[in-house]
């Protein structure tokens, strides 16, 4: 083993221990519930303001107490908020508070400090992005800091044992030996949110990512808004549902049937950026789940077609001039053609093309794409994808 391996792993290893040591500081409870538990007041009426501020104040760490006056200072406010929220629920007990609409996190696409100058369709150079030695420092830090922030989100889901797919505390318990190799490459594995490996904490996170990728575009070919609502939110529902408004039945197309094929993925989809947060706060922990709400941007690079048919079963697409594969397609949105099963096959809404069975394949394309998806621990829901992410002009992603 290099010295900067030992090194990485001797750092990482420290930055886990400093950020379990202040999530149960800040996570989980206020700093004025964690007072409270520890004081024994929760048998007790609530002190006058002054007198709260007061055993605040001796009782936290100094590097927190400005803090913790001022927090103490807005409570009333907070409290009058907090009062709004609790009548609000009463009066309408459908309302989940942990299940509104969230904002995207500080996700990254890391960029090569050296790419290549790329060219447009009419052959024009394009200027490539970084070019100067100011804008690669940026993007140094820029990358330097999403591998940081990755690491930290890896902590943190380890923590709580939630990557999909994964037991990080399988049983029975393996055996000493692969206990012991364990323990001295977790520190390591924080790093390897872009692994590909089948066998990485995140190989659950990018098989989830590519099902719903795939579920999406399903949906949207069979013109279906129930089963696109399980598998997109935000603002890359709305592009989609703009798309099945524009070919609904009446409009232009609207009696058209289209058939999408995902052939394969050229390369493994890949987590570029990854972030985790609590994003349940109540009193109880949930029923189902953990806290943890996770956000993870992805890069796909597949091969698919698009298939086009009129009402009367006339290909309105070009024939493919290569010769058909023998391989099914990993997706489709043929009800003809085997495909994995979907939960809501039983309401999906047949959109095959019941005029005519002959096919007519479709030439293949080749595709990237970069989709930010988010998974609420919390709630017994898919993976969706919430946002469609764009590299900047004459950049070179970094994966």
């Amino acid at each position: 083993m290099t010295l900067h391996i030992v090194l990485l792993q001797c750092f990482s290893g420290l930055v886990y221990l400093w950020t379990q040591n202040w999530q149960k500081r800040l996570v989980g409870s206020s700093c004025h519930e964690t007072i409270i538990a520890r004081q024994g007041w929760r048998k007790q009426k609530l002190a006058p303001a002054v007198k709260i501020q007061r055993r605040i104040k001796s009782d936290l760490n100094p590097m927190f107490g400005k803090a913790a006056l001022a927090t103490v200072e807005e409570g009333e406010p907070n409290l009058a908020e907090m009062q709004k929220t609790l009548n609000f629920m009463q009066d309408h007990p459908g309302f989940d508070p942990w299940a509104q609409p969230l904002a995207a996190m500080d996700v990254v696409l890391p960029y090569k400090l050296f790419p290549k100058s790329p060219k447009t369709s009419s052959g024009q150079l394009i200027k490539a992005y970084p070019s100067s030695m100011s804008s690669r420092w940026t993007t140094f830090t820029q990358n330097f800091t999403n591998s940081i922030k990755n690491a930290l989100a890896m902590a943190h889901i380890a923590g709580y044992n939630s990557f999909p797919d994964y037991d990080l505390n399988p049983y029975p318990p393996p055996s000493l030996i692969q206990r012991t190799t364990n323990f001295f490459s977790y520190p390591y594995r924080l790093f390897l949110a872009s692994s590909t490996n089948p066998t990485a904490w995140v190989s659950g996170i990018r098989k989830h990512a590519l099902e719903s990728y795939a579920r999406g575009q399903i949906a949207v070919a069979r013109k279906d808004r129930e089963e696109l609502a399980q598998w997109t939110a935000e603002e890359y529902k709305g592009d989609l549902e703009r798309v099945l408004k524009k070919n609904a039945s009446g409009g232009v197309g609207g009696g058209n049937t289209y058939i999408w094929n995902l052939h394969r993925e050229v390369s493994p989809c890949k987590v570029l950026s990854i972030r985790a947060v609590e994003g349940h706060f109540g009193k109880n922990p949930p029923t189902i789940g953990n806290r943890l709400v996770i956000q993870a941007l992805v890069k796909f690079e597949t091969e698919e077609s698009l298939e086009m048919y009129s009402p009367s079963g006339k290909p309105l697409h070009a024939p493919s001039t290569s010769s058909p594969s023998s391989s099914p397609p990993l997706f489709t949105s043929s009800l003809t053609l085997s495909s994995p099963p979907s939960p809501s096959s039983s309401s999906t809404k047949t959109n095959s093309n019941s005029k005519s069975n002959k096919r007519t394949p479709a030439p293949r394309s080749p595709l990237t794409t970069y989709l930010l998806l988010e998974k609420r621990m919390f709630m017994n829901s898919n993976w969706v994808v919430r946002e469609r992410v764009w590299a900047k002009p004459g950049a070179e992603v970094k994966a």
